[in-house]
């Protein structure tokens, strides 16, 4: 009898350790995961020394002036603006064509080749639909084309005095640099709720990303009113 008892203790002294051996394989475990999900929230560092603004060109006779805010008429279809960013946030710049205005900033910079250009918008619709969107390539608007027509440029890598368009997704490569944007009020345009808010970036990684926005600090935003 003694023999059995002796062997029943044992066995739940066993069970015992067992458990206890598992609950603290699972907390290392969390406990591991923790860490790492710690690890990974806070790695993200930006070294991104790109300062840049967003300006209107007024023609060869006026210098090009950095807007915060914008008013358009937004008549459908009709274009609401275009907009040109270039590596400064001075008041006011050259009028001078794109290029060589665009080149006199960007040897200011050290080895940023790998840098692009991308935006994001946000605007509402009178039904309550919210739109809010990274513009990294050619297709990015689609999804909101009865609204607001999004058109991308890279003005850099044109020949000087010659007609270009817009850059489309079968153009689209890891050299384009989207340097301006033209935003067109589409068929249904009115059911947009002002303001329209655009911020333009520079980025060299998904790093720079996170639950769909920019989270780098080389940014500039404009507000633009439908009136």
């Amino acid at each position: 009898m003694k023999r059995f008892c002796c062997l029943g203790i044992c066995l739940l002294l066993l069970s015992g350790c067992g458990d206890k051996n598992e609950e603290e394989a699972i907390e290392e475990n969390n406990s591991s995961n923790s860490e790492t999900n710690v690890t990974i929230e806070d790695s993200y560092r930006d070294d991104n020394p790109i300062i840049l603004g967003m300006y209107l060109y007024n023609g060869s006779s006026e210098p090009r002036e950095l807007i915060s805010e914008y008013s358009s008429s937004c008549v459908g279809i009709a274009d609401i603006g275009s907009f040109e960013v270039f590596l400064t946030r001075d008041d006011s710049i050259s009028s001078d064509n794109f290029q060589t205005v665009w080149q006199t900033y960007y040897d200011d910079y050290q080895e940023i080749d790998n840098y692009r250009i991308g935006y994001y918008i946000e605007f509402n619709l009178s039904d309550g639909t919210s739109f809010n969107k990274l513009l990294l390539d050619p297709d990015d608007g689609d999804e909101f084309y009865d609204y607001i027509q999004i058109y991308m440029y890279d003005d850099v890598h044109q020949e000087i005095g010659t007609w270009y368009s817009h850059v489309t997704s079968d153009e689209y490569n890891d050299k384009t640099i989207l340097s301006s944007i033209k935003l067109t009020a589409s068929s249904d345009w009115e059911m947009i709720e002002s303001p329209i808010t655009l911020m333009a970036f520079s980025y060299d990684s998904d790093d720079d990303f996170k639950d769909g926005k920019y989270r780098g600090n080389s940014s500039y935003t404009i507000t633009i009113k439908c009136e």
